[in-house]
């Protein structure tokens, strides 16, 4: 016995996809399952954290800290300079290239976090908020936590080891939130929403470097860097136009209507993509990587793409269907009585949430097809119809740039669609008929349960209680709709078959 020493397995190759030796659906549908549990589980925690924040602090608080994250989000756009993206998607990656990858985030996210402590005066002055210039200089500082975990995460990612990424996430997210409620009850006030911006990424940092066994080499030169770094550049081209235009009616709205209507806008907005984030962010997390290796193999990928796009379709629909329809009740419950100027903008702007659910399916086409360069160019356009739609819409205040939005998202989307699609294997009516099914028996159980729910509330229901009355109601319509239409019911069929195969295989449960 005194003799035997413990069997060790190799370290895994942090640098190989190994296609052929790989289960890809299946680790797609069970890393699917661990990002949409994990992102489940972030939104409970999202919720509670603006449910008590909202009744801690007011629109004002929430208005100052928005003005900042337009700043000192378009400088995070550029840490990680798509280069982490650029790991994921070649089909080889050498160390070498990976480590000097890394210290170019690093250097570069450092030198963001520098021009955000020399703009800090500038946005102060924009907005003609003194108190602005301290939330830029602190919020500007945790572009280098970011930097430092860009390389790991993607590696981590490139595995498929979406398990080890939800755990560190959700983690970091908890904690956080817990650490801002304290502040804010402390009296700390907008500065409790400052501690949960940097201490999300400073933990997220310390919990990927502990999963991840790998650390960076002495920066050098490494062949192959030259395509990544262009990659990149045009990711960050399109990041960069794509923040603007997501993010020039919050500029707009803080200039000209003020912080209070800002603080209203951005919550509106915030509350309703919540949601959708949780089913986009994770299967987009997935299937990029996965699509990535299919590049070669056109049929696979025509059948991989279809049932994910499809898949995310079926269950964001009916989540911005369902807010829509109980949109009093649910900013009540959420926000408290303090927040009635949300409902109005609120209902306005699921029609934009709602087309907004089906960005994946340009987004998935243009990310893994390496046509970044194509991409960026898409977002400019978009943009450009979005800067002056959000302009003109400002003569009518916070409802008006909703109702602009509405309009430019409806110009937008068709030649978008067009112009992703031209060149590949992917057609504009296959999306169509994987859509429609889901989008018709939203719409339709949204219908049903709006009426519904203004008759629980006309009967003096708590708003609360009318939101659970209502779900079931939403749930019943919903899946009687989705099962109408015969693309409907294969709709069904394929969800409940993706489904049973997350269950883990044997040797996944023994460890």
């Amino acid at each position: 016995m005194g003799g035997l020493r413990p069997v060790r397995r190799p370290p895994p190759d942090l640098f190989s996809s190994d296609p052929a030796g790989r289960d890809l659906k299946g680790d797609s549908l069970r890393g699917g399952a661990a990002l949409v549990s994990a992102e489940l589980a972030s939104h409970a925690v999202n919720l509670v954290s603006i449910a008590v924040m909202a009744r801690l602090l007011t629109p004002e608080d929430f208005g100052l800290i928005a003005m900042v994250a337009a700043a000192v989000g378009l400088l995070s756009v550029l840490k990680d300079a798509g280069l982490s993206m650029a790991i994921v998607q070649r089909e080889t990656i050498e160390e070498a290239q990976v480590s000097v990858l890394f210290w170019v985030n690093t250097a570069l996210s450092a030198a963001l976090a520098l021009a955000a402590v020399a703009l800090a005066p500038a946005v102060a002055w924009f907005y003609g908020e003194p108190r602005l210039s301290a939330v830029t200089t602190a919020l500007g500082a945790g572009l280098v936590l970011g930097g430092l975990t860009a390389q790991h995460s993607a590696l981590l990612r490139r595995q498929m080891r979406f398990r080890a990424i939800a755990a560190a996430e959700l983690g970091a997210l908890t904690l956080s939130t817990i650490a801002a409620i304290a502040a804010a009850l402390a009296g700390f006030g907008y500065w409790a929403l400052v501690v949960r911006a940097l201490a999300t990424p400073l933990l997220r940092l310390i919990a990927i470097w502990a999963l991840l066994p790998w650390r960076p080499g002495r920066p050098r030169r490494a062949a192959g860097t030259g395509g990544m770094l262009r990659f990149g550049g045009y990711l960050t081209g399109f990041r960069l136009v794509n923040f603007a235009g997501h993010n020039v009616d919050d500029v707009l709205v803080g200039r000209f209507l003020g912080s209070v209507d800002l603080g209203v806008y951005s919550k509106a907005y915030g509350l309703l993509m919540l949601p959708l984030r949780m089913v986009n962010r994770p299967l987009t997390n997935v299937a990029v990587p996965a699509m990535s290796r299919l590049q070669s193999q056109p049929e696979r990928l025509r059948s991989y793409y279809y049932k994910g796009v499809g898949l995310v379709a079926t269950l964001s629909f009916p989540v911005v269907a369902f807010v829509a329809a109980t949109s009093e009740s649910l900013v009540l419950t959420v926000l408290g009585e303090q927040w009635t100027a949300v409902i109005d903008v609120f209902r306005i702007l699921a029609i934009p949430a709602f087309i907004a659910a089906t960005n994946v399916a340009t987004g998935w086409v243009f990310v893994s097809l390496g046509h970044v360069e194509r991409q960026m160019w898409a977002g400019v356009a978009n943009t450009a119809v979005g800067v002056i739609a959000v302009a003109i819409g400002l003569r009518w205040g916070l409802q008006g740039v909703a109702w602009a939005l509405v309009a430019s998202a409806l110009v937008r989307r068709l030649p978008t669609l067009l112009y992703c699609y031209h060149g590949t294997p992917f057609r504009l009516a296959t999306l169509g008929r994987t859509l429609a099914p889901a989008a018709f028996a939203a719409i339709v159980a949204g219908a049903f349960t709006r009426w519904v729910h203004g008759e629980i509330v006309a009967a003096g229901a708590w708003p609360w209680v009318a939101l659970l009355a209502s779900a079931p109601a939403f749930a019943s319509a919903y899946v009687l709709g989705l099962a109408g239409p015969p693309g409907g019911r294969r709709r069904m069929a394929e969800t409940l078959a993706l489904v049973q195969a997350l269950r883990p295989r044997p040797a996944e449960a023994a460890g």
